[in-house]
């Protein structure tokens, strides 16, 4: 019989049926080495299961479990409705899960209007809300050392009219500190989404985003500016297109940056 390391550890962890079991406990009685063997196994297993059993762990906040499932539904594709039998908790996970973020640089100065909103405000758009949502989950790492380049931009286009990408732009927000870091194309209800992100010398991530609205959606809406998921989120809708800029950043700061935006004031050379 051949006594290797994995039938030993086998035989320690109570894997072996009970003929197999009593065919190692004969060689043991005759090979010392191999008892050593055994006797370091033994040594080396500590009750991790135990302990952690043992262990009283936090209930995991609502928050969270609503992120991580907005994070898994769209790592899986998955983009359509969920079911109306659902719970309510994962009913609003999955429904701010069906989007991220594009960018269109172009607009038009608009009004703003400041509101402190709660998590999923009946007056915030679904999209926007889902943005934030998405959003909330960025941190500076998630960036690493990804430096995209605007042109980037012009190989993920597929989908839109002309018109759209014509408007289509990188916009250039270095003159208030915030650099271009990451485009990518993602998806929202059928529609497509460009997400271009930004960092700022200190700080989280900042992303500027934009979608065609919904034929049943306003084709204008005036720039708002509402908290929500802890973030500051400025959005509006101007000729067809709905606009989302959000970040960790002073209600009054990211206003004034969302009017550059739908002013074409941080439209690129």
């Amino acid at each position: 019989m051949n006594a290797d390391e994995p039938l030993l550890r086998a035989y320690v962890d109570g894997e072996l049926d009970p003929a197999r079991r009593e065919q190692v406990e004969l060689l043991l009685a005759h090979r010392p080495d191999l008892q050593l063997t055994v006797d370091a196994l033994r040594a080396s297993c500590l009750p991790y299961r135990a302990a952690f059993d043992a262990q009283a762990l936090p209930r995991v906040p609502d928050r969270l479990v609503q992120q991580v499932a907005t994070y898994a539904s769209l790592a899986q594709g998955s983009l359509a409705p969920p079911d109306a039998s659902q719970a309510p908790r994962r009913r609003a996970a999955l429904h701010v899960g069906w989007a991220m973020a594009a960018s269109f640089a172009l607009g038009w100065a608009v009004p703003w209007r400041w509101t402190e909103s709660p998590a999923h405000r009946p007056n915030t758009p679904a999209w926007a809300q889902a943005i934030a949502s998405y959003h909330a989950l960025y941190v500076r790492a998630t960036l690493g050392q990804q430096f995209d380049r605007p042109e980037q931009l012009g190989g993920l286009l597929d989908g839109l009219t002309a018109e759209q990408r014509q408007r289509l732009a990188v916009p250039d927000l270095s003159s208030i500190g915030w650099t271009f870091r990451r485009v990518q194309r993602l998806g929202y209800e059928g529609r497509p989404l460009l997400q271009m992100v930004y960092l700022s010398a200190q700080g989280l991530p900042i992303a500027f985003c934009a979608l065609p609205a919904a034929p049943a959606e306003a084709a204008e809406a005036p720039l708002r500016v509402d908290r929500l998921h802890g973030q500051t989120v400025a959005h509006w809708v101007d000729h067809g297109m709905a606009f989302v800029l959000v970040a960790d950043v002073d209600p009054e700061v990211l206003a004034d940056a969302a009017r550059g935006l739908a002013s074409g004031r941080f439209r690129p050379a």
